[in-house]
């Protein structure tokens, strides 16, 4: 789940790096927080190489099923951020006015086609890997796509 959530965090920071009307230090923080992504990636793919290749076949297709899954409950923290149980008790300076919370709360429940796409986007490079190593199949696609983690 670490590789998952490095692939999707370093998607952001590259964006989030690239856009003009960021505040530099932003950038900056952005900058290095791309590089130690990368190398969290980099040792994930290596392991997930080694290891995926030589796992047994229960442990592959058990991955195989479960992995989607992961995927959906890290883009969920990552595009559909949760209010904390805290937050209704938080200062008023705090808070969002109610009807932008009542707003953000809406935009979370429609199915939105912007965020479907970059949903994808941020998992593109994910998904080509795994593909890559086998752990994606053409069985397993059928459950990415429905769930619209790949294209159609």
């Amino acid at each position: 789940s670490g590789f998952m959530y490095a692939c999707v965090g370093s998607y952001i920071a590259r964006a989030t790096r690239q856009d003009a009307g960021v505040h530099p230090i932003v950038r900056r923080n952005m900058e290095a927080h791309s590089i130690e992504e990368g190398r969290h990636i980099a040792y994930a793919r290596e392991y997930l190489t080694r290891h995926f290749r030589t796992a047994g076949a229960l442990r592959k297709w058990h991955a195989r099923l479960a992995t989607p899954i992961g995927v959906i409950q890290i883009l969920d923290g990552f595009y559909r951020p949760r209010w904390t149980k805290g937050y209704d008790a938080a200062p008023a300076h705090l808070k969002f006015r109610p009807e932008v919370k009542a707003a953000i709360t809406a935009a979370r429940r429609e199915r939105n086609p912007a965020r479907a796409a970059l949903r994808r986007e941020s998992l593109r490079r994910l998904v080509a890997f795994l593909e890559e190593i086998g752990a994606i199949t053409p069985s397993t696609r059928r459950e990415w796509r429905w769930l619209g983690l790949m294209e159609a």
